[in-house]
């Protein structure tokens, strides 16, 4: 689990937008560790409280060389991000 500040410095704080879809916006991110990643930002935190969990939840159960890896997570105040 990850710092929302780490994940806002990675993103340069959620400049590069890379994509959005109905439950929030993909950015672009390097890590401290210089991996780059696809940082996904959920957007209506009372809606995706559930979606967020779900996804968390399957994810770390999902091993398949055609899918992106997930690396982490943030669970902090309203914030809800996933990146791989």
């Amino acid at each position: 689990m990850y710092l929302y500040a780490e994940l806002e410095k990675a993103t340069k704080n959620f400049k590069e937008e890379l994509g959005k879809g109905a439950s929030g916006v993909v950015y672009k991110g390097v890590l401290a560790d210089e991996r780059v990643v696809a940082v996904k930002a959920l957007a209506d935190i009372y809606q995706a409280e559930e979606v967020f969990w779900a996804e968390v939840s399957t994810i770390v159960k999902v091993n398949h060389m055609n899918l992106v890896r997930t690396w982490g997570f943030c669970s902090e105040d309203k914030h809800r991000v996933l990146f791989s």
